[in-house]
């Protein structure tokens, strides 16, 4: 044997670790300032989404009015596409007629 009572070894070992599992003052200290400073950036963080949501509101509403206008501008210009489309038209069966009866009159 080596001289040393195991008992005593073990109990001496076991009185260590129940030491050892008990943090430092200086690393309470740490990790109460890491959980403040953890609690400051989220409070930050919140902050800015709040920020952010307001903005992505206000933009929202942006391009709700922006696309209201553009309906309007589509429809104006459709109208007045279709319009110019049937004056075109209109005219061409003018002429039509107008050198249909020309050729007619000419005939006789």
């Amino acid at each position: 044997m080596t001289g040393k009572d195991p008992k005593t070894t073990s109990s001496v070992s076991e009185e260590k670790n129940k030491d050892s599992w008990m943090p430092t003052p200086k690393k309470v200290g740490e990790f109460i300032l890491s959980v403040l400073q953890i609690q400051r950036s989220v409070d930050t963080l919140k902050k800015q989404n709040e920020t952010l949501v307001d903005e992505i509101r206000r933009l929202q509403r942006q391009v709700d009015e922006q696309a209201g206008q553009m309906k309007a501008i589509q429809s104006f210009i459709q109208t007045s596409v279709y319009e110019h489309a049937a004056r075109s038209g209109e005219r061409a069966a003018l002429t039509l007629i107008q050198q249909f009866v020309a050729s007619d009159v000419e005939k006789r």
